[in-house]
């Protein structure tokens, strides 16, 4: 009997408690489209936060911050990140697009 794939999609982290507000839509959408994400709890430095992403198997890390997301790559360490401003009026259905094409990818 195979296991299936624990990992999340994507391991999320804020900055603020404004990006924090402005992450749960987007974390939200991604989850209602079946991906599963994991948001960071507690205060931790950035790096630390990134260790931990990494070490959870996410295939992307989600950083959010009051104006914009940085979608990094964590499984392709060549690939480039891509950051979306959240005051776009499409941003989470081009968060949507970009986490669905580099989680697919990797």
């Amino acid at each position: 009997l195979t296991q299936p794939d624990a990992s999340p999609t994507a391991y999320a982290m804020a900055s603020s408690d404004e990006a924090l507000a402005r992450a749960m839509p987007v974390i939200e959408a991604l989850r209602s489209d079946g991906m599963s994400v994991l948001l960071h709890s507690g205060s931790a430095s950035h790096k630390n936060q990134m260790k931990k992403a990494d070490a959870s198997g996410a295939r992307v890390a989600l950083q959010f911050t009051d104006t914009a997301l940085t979608i990094k790559p964590l499984r392709d360490r060549d690939a480039a990140a891509t950051e979306i401003a959240l005051d776009s009026p499409d941003a989470t259905a081009a968060v949507l697009r970009a986490v669905t094409t580099i989680a697919g990818s990797t």
